[in-house]
């Protein structure tokens, strides 16, 4: 739409864009983690063809590769840790419901729907707290990841690829 046009002439325009939807999709931005995960996997693949190695690029590729894999078991155990919970209060949730449904027929019973309410207070909470261990394991993951990166890198390009004699 031009907006340097008269308001008649964007009235007009607007019309005619009224039928139609635009959907305009952003290409999603790779975070820090992200972009330094595919570095590295970028260079464990490059230094897969160089089986048999004993430089020490090729110690410190092992030790990316390491680090890789513990990051991937590390997201796989989050995942399944937070679907168990997720639907253990899913359940704990449902009977709470149920709890309160069957009160309007029977008499009231405190204590079963307070100790429902304290269950479900109790799986947010170790939600939050496992959300908050996988971040800082993550972190220390990424922190270790980025080390043997650069250190990778400057042995590459700092003549550190030398065969060793010993």
């Amino acid at each position: 739409m031009d907006l340097r046009a008269s308001p008649s002439k964007i009235e007009r325009q607007g019309d005619q864009m009224r039928g139609t939807i635009r959907i305009v999709q952003s290409k999603p931005e790779l975070t820090f983690a992200e972009s330094l995960e595919a570095r590295a996997r970028e260079l464990v693949s490059f230094s897969k063809d160089e089986n048999g190695e004993t430089s020490p690029s090729s110690h410190t590729a092992r030790d990316l590769a390491l680090t890789l894999d513990h990051i991937e078991r590390q997201e796989l155990l989050q995942r399944q840790l937070h679907s168990n919970l997720t639907m253990s209060r899913f359940y704990v949730y449902n009977e709470l419901i149920q709890q309160k449904r069957e009160t309007q027929y029977r008499p009231y019973r405190p204590n079963s729907i307070d100790n429902l309410k304290a269950r479900l207070a109790d799986i947010d909470r170790e939600l939050r707290m496992t959300a908050v261990r996988h971040e800082e394991s993550l972190q220390r993951l990424h922190d270790r990841l980025l080390y043997h990166l650069q250190r990778h890198i400057q042995l590459r390009n700092g003549n550190g690829d030398r065969k060793n004699s010993n």
